[in-house]
């Protein structure tokens, strides 16, 4: 754009060249109902735009709702009140017709005679950008039959290639748009549903089982009437018969306000990164860099399916073994009759759809409400024919057979077979078999990290004839040889272990599921003990409830990894534990003693320069309330001061680490950040952060002492701390007799690192681990890998 007006947003251009450079020519659809302050706030967005034609759809009010009569008539009057040159619509209904047909019917109306629009709810609240998003892209692909619809929100899902937009097969109806050609499509019932289960059709566009499943499931609740209140579902069930895409932008461009107390439908994830991402609007780029090629982006798409439909990419099968042993019943069977409409059955249904085996019906104890899943009949079994060449099958779980088998009993059906999952397979398979003392399950709260991976290395290069499993860690199968990752996602191996491996390695909660296995607990912090934890801290709270704060599975230990008597005494008490105590040290620590460690890869990620000084901000997360486990994080650190503190008192250019607990690790993404400041949030092995840094800030974390056993300085910043120490969490330490300086203020931590004084501060820690029996040297690993050792037979 000329004249010196920014190309980032032409509406904020201060020369006169803003909304008289673009007018907005594509009709709005305004959908409202009864939240007059949703709608004064989404109306202001359409007014600043000032569109030549405006369709209100409005439904109307409830006939149980006493209040909704005067909401609905205040709703229509703010969004009546057009006073610029404009032709509007009203699509007004009298009745209430719900929030999944009144839409639908609206749009339907519109499209009549419209070949495209811009439709918004009245819980969203577009940024000006949107509008010219909106229509361009709308004009540009209005003949590209691929390209179903345009939407304004992208919940902070973004390419990292250059272009402004990007394509998947997934939609999104919160500010969006769409042609009346795509519309046309629309089918309210999505009456071929059992066409598309009988032929599999999702198979031909997504990859993942549970992909599949969530899709199947979510399209037969509203075939069946389960779900009335829908009308997107529809349409992306009708975009997935074309294998339509749908465009997103890299800017977030629509906030959503809907999440109150009287909304219909609720966002289905409250992660607070989500929320943040849909609760502001960023600016658009304008002209736009166009994508180069139009196809769906499948690594976007995978994350949209994770973070906004929660669904895990699992990829297995529930029934394969059992389905595999039954095969020929199944291909024999006239009517594979599936006693069980739940989540079992469900999923054995589907997995007989992926064998194209779709000649099954559903036998129920007591029917409900829906004759049909996944279009296929529902029968209750007072009303069930027997057939020649049906095969019942039970999918159910275990706790719910025996009445099952007593219902087929009392009807006298015999010809019946039990369903095992895979699970239920793998498992009686592997309790049948003997301990093998040459397996060790290793379970940790962290990836390839902490105690965990040290001590393995160590016990490796001394035991090469023994395995290991580390449960879900998904960077171990690359680091080292004979140790794998085992997860759910391989049921085999997961179960092998879990079941026969003799001992259990962990640094949290778990618990051995055989006679004989041996469980050696290392914990996650290093080697002295600063908040209370387990049932200490249940204790200090008043909670009563074992499975709260992550206390169940604490138990049941048979060996316990210490690092002094201070260690020892607070862990017996923390851990109720009263076995043998092994003394040796911190094996995550130890490589901040080798001078030789490679933390190229930290560095190349990060571009850490090796002639600069970093300092880590580890701070650790707060409790969002005294009653919740849900946490969150606050940054209250001046950065800029910080830095211009550390250049006087040290002398070079610092750098700074952010990295926030791994509970609260999405915070970091809403924390405003000058250049020098990295985010490192992301980064799996918190040890190696310390080990590259030369000085560390946090406020309670027990990170603080690692850097402090090799003499690197550490300051405390708690701005909080009455708060903290009173109502979050319980300390062994009194917190003022700790080694370091605390700051309660920016400007105290200014003070604290200008006075800090080499010679006072190792004097001081070299007295505080003596008082606490501290004394690392870099060989806990080594240590602690003899030890178990010593418990494998040659």
């Amino acid at each position: 754009m000329g004249n010196g007006c920014s190309r980032r947003n032409m509406f904020d251009c201060g020369n006169g060249m803003i909304m008289d450079k673009f007018k907005l020519t594509t009709p709005i659809i305004y959908i409202i109902f009864n939240r007059p302050d949703c709608v004064s706030e989404s109306f202001a967005s359409i007014r600043a735009v000032r569109p030549s034609k405006l369709y209100i759809v409005a439904d109307g009010p409830r006939d149980n709702v006493s209040e909704d009569e005067h909401k609905c008539k205040l709703c229509r009057k703010i969004a009546e009140n057009v006073d610029w040159d404009c032709e509007v619509t009203k699509i007004y209904s009298s009745i209430n017709l719900g929030c999944g047909y009144r839409p639908y019917s609206g749009i339907m109306e519109v499209f009549k005679t419209e070949e495209q629009a811009i439709i918004i709810e009245d819980d969203c609240v577009p940024s000006q950008d949107f509008y010219i998003f909106c229509q361009e892209m709308l004009n540009k692909y209005k003949d590209d039959e691929r390209i179903f619809s345009v939407s304004g929100m992208n919940f902070g899902i973004t390419s990292s290639d250059d272009a402004d937009y990007y394509f998947t097969h997934i939609n999104n109806t919160w500010g969006w748009a769409t042609w009346r050609r795509s519309w046309e499509k629309y089918d309210f019932e999505i009456k071929s549903f059992p066409e598309m289960i009988n032929r599999n059709y999702l198979s031909e566009i997504f990859e993942d089982r549970d992909v599949i499943r969530y899709w199947y499931e979510s399209f037969d609740r509203v075939f069946s009437k389960e779900l009335t209140s829908a009308w997107d579902y529809q349409y992306l069930y009708n975009s997935f018969l074309e294998k339509g895409l749908h465009l997103y932008p890299n800017k977030n461009l629509v906030r959503y306000i809907g999440l109150t107390e009287d909304a219909t439908h609720e966002f289905n994830s409250k992660k607070d990164e989500l929320y943040n991402a849909i609760s502001r609007t960023e600016s658009m780029t304008f002209p736009l860099s166009n994508p180069q090629t139009i196809d769906n982006n499948r690594e976007l798409e995978n994350a949209q399916l994770k973070d906004i439909f929660n669904i895990s990419f699992t990829n297995n099968n529930t029934f394969s073994l059992w389905m595999s042993k039954h095969n020929d019943l199944l291909n024999n069977a006239h009517r594979i009759i599936i006693y069980g409409a739940g989540n079992w059955g469900k999923k054995f249904a589907l997995e007989l759809v992926e064998k194209k085996k779709t000649n099954f019906e559903f036998l129920v104890s007591k029917k409900d409400r829906k004759d049909t899943m996944f279009g296929k009949k529902i029968t209750g079994i007072e009303e069930y024919k027997p057939q020649n060449g049906d095969f019942i099958v039970v999918a159910l779980t275990e706790k719910y057979r025996f009445d099952v088998i007593k219902a087929l009993d009392e009807h006298n059906i015999d010809h019946y077979l039990l369903a095992e999952s895979d699970l239920e397979i793998y498992s009686k398979e592997c309790k049948e078999k003997p301990l093998d003392g040459k397996k060790i399950l290793l379970i940790t709260s962290v990836d390839y990290a902490g105690h965990g991976k040290n001590i393995v290395k160590e016990l490796l290069k001394i035991r090469p004839d023994i395995t290991i499993g580390w449960k879900d860690n998904n960077n171990v199968g690359v680091q080292m040889n004979n140790v794998y990752n085992v997860s759910h996602g391989h049921p085999r191996e997961f179960y092998e272990y879990i079941f026969n491996a003799k001992y259990y390695l962990t640094d949290t909660g778990c618990k051995v599921v055989r006679d004989g296995q041996i469980k050696i607990q290392m914990k996650h912090w290093s080697s002295i003990t600063l908040k209370m934890f387990g049932y200490d801290e249940l204790e200090y709270r008043g909670d009563k409830n074992k499975n709260s704060h992550g206390v169940n599975g604490w138990d049941n230990i048979d060996y316990l990894f210490v690092g002094s008597e201070f260690d020892e005494k607070t862990c017996r008490s923390g851990f109720k534990y009263n076995g043998p105590a092994i003394y040796v040290g911190s094996p995550r620590s130890d490589i901040l003693f080798d001078s030789d460690y490679d933390y190229s890869v930290l560095r190349e990620k990060y571009s850490l320069e090796n002639d600069k000084k970093y300092l880590l901000y580890a701070p650790t997360f707060r409790m969002k309330s005294a009653d919740s486990d849900d946490c969150i994080f606050t940054n209250d650190l001046n950065f800029e001061l910080l830095k211009e503190t550390l250049d006087i008192k040290f002398g070079g250019d610092w750098g700074i680490l952010l990295r926030l607990h791994p509970f609260v690790s999405e915070e970091s993404k809403n924390i405003k950040m000058p250049d020098f400041v990295i985010d490192v949030s992301d980064y799996y092995d918190g040890e190696e952060l310390v080990g590259v840094s030369d000085a560390l800030i946090t406020d309670y974390s027990s990170i603080m002492f690692e850097p402090a056993y090799v003499n690197k300085p550490v300051f405390l910043f708690a701005t909080d701390k009455e708060e903290y120490l009173s109502k979050e969490r319980g300390f062994y330490i009194d917190y003022d007799e700790l080694p370091f300086m605390i700051a309660k203020s920016n400007e105290q931590l200014g003070e604290n690192i200008l006075k800090f004084n080499e010679v006072d501060y190792v004097k001081d820690i070299k007295a505080f681990f003596d008082k606490y029996g501290v004394h690392e040297d870099g060989k806990a690993a080594k240590r602690a890998a003899e030890f178990i050792s010593s418990l494998i037979p040659e």
